[in-house]
């Protein structure tokens, strides 16, 4: 695992040495290789660290509440190739934003 991601989970971990969540479970074993305690699931409370996805808008306000306390949270994904997002934000005149959509970009407001 790239130092980048060690770095980053161990700054939003906060010296917990607690449990990373992790909804890809391919990433699991990656990470328990570079000495994270992982586990494969959805989000809890007790998580350390949640791993997610930005494409569901599921347990939000609990997911605020989680960071709000002190719980790290990393969210990624992709809405589609940037040509055909370009093209279709920009001939949608009632678009404002290309990622609007997607629940994870609105997941902290």
């Amino acid at each position: 695992m790239s130092t980048f991601w060690s770095n980053a989970i161990r700054w939003l971990d906060q010296g917990r040495n607690g449990v990373v969540g992790v909804v890809e479970k391919c990433a699991v074993p990656v990470l328990s290789k570079s000495g994270f305690t992982c586990e494969y699931t959805d989000f809890r409370k007790d998580l350390s660290v949640y791993m997610g996805m930005a494409y569901s808008g599921a347990h939000a306000k609990e997911i605020q509440d989680f960071v709000a306390e002190g719980g790290g949270l990393v969210i990624g994904g992709h809405y589609r190739s940037l040509p055909l997002t370009w093209y279709e934000d920009k001939s949608d005149p009632t678009s404002s934003n290309c990622q609007q959509g997607m629940e994870g970009t609105r997941l902290l407001n």
